[in-house]
């Protein structure tokens, strides 16, 4: 199960890879498995990141109330600003 959700995420992030590499941005990649929200806010206080920048899948206010959101629970848990790309 690992290796094809590996296998997902590597064919998820290498477009963005190509493009940071092509514009000489340093970057790193992590895959990390979890509750996103809790996951995401964890690694931001392991690594010592200053920021959060992240983007939203605009449900709206029903489908954020349904079903909750990732980006709303990094901005509760995290300790740094979070910025929300639409």
């Amino acid at each position: 199960y690992r290796e094809a959700c590996d296998a997902l995420a590597k064919k998820a992030l290498d477009p963005a890879a190509r493009i940071l590499k092509r514009a000489r941005v340093a970057h790193r990649q992590h895959v990390m498995y979890g509750d996103p929200g809790q996951t995401i806010a964890a690694a931001v206080r392991q690594r010592k990141c200053q920021s959060i920048v992240m983007g939203t899948r605009g449900q709206g206010a029903v489908g954020n109330l349904l079903l909750g959101s990732v980006a709303t629970k990094v901005i509760h848990l995290a300790k740094v600003p979070v910025t929300l790309v639409k």
